[in-house]
């Protein structure tokens, strides 16, 4: 069984323009790349701009990432740390 991978080396210029345009048709392009970009100019992309404009997307992605993991992080450690206060408090009981 063949899997097929989104590459996200400069030879796959097609795979990242699709990526750009799936942002810009959610609408998430301006905040994702700091530009607004339509269809039409993601299709008229020089290579130098589908590329530069792919870093942006992935370093959003990768910030959003890393934004969501800190908070899962920080909400388990508040949980953890009322349950244990919790507990400590009805032992000393």
């Amino acid at each position: 069984m063949m899997e097929t991978k989104l590459s996200s080396s400069p030879k796959d210029n097609p795979a990242m323009r699709e990526q750009l345009a799936i942002l810009v048709s959610t609408r998430k392009a301006k905040e994702a790349i700091s530009m607004q970009l339509t269809q039409d100019q993601v299709r008229s992309l020089g290579e130098k701009d589908v590329e530069r404009y792919y870093k942006r997307y992935k370093t959003y992605v990768g910030a959003k990432t890393t934004e969501n993991v800190v908070d899962s992080y920080l909400s388990l450690y508040t949980r953890e740390a009322a349950m244990y206060n919790l507990r400590r408090s009805s032992s000393a009981e």
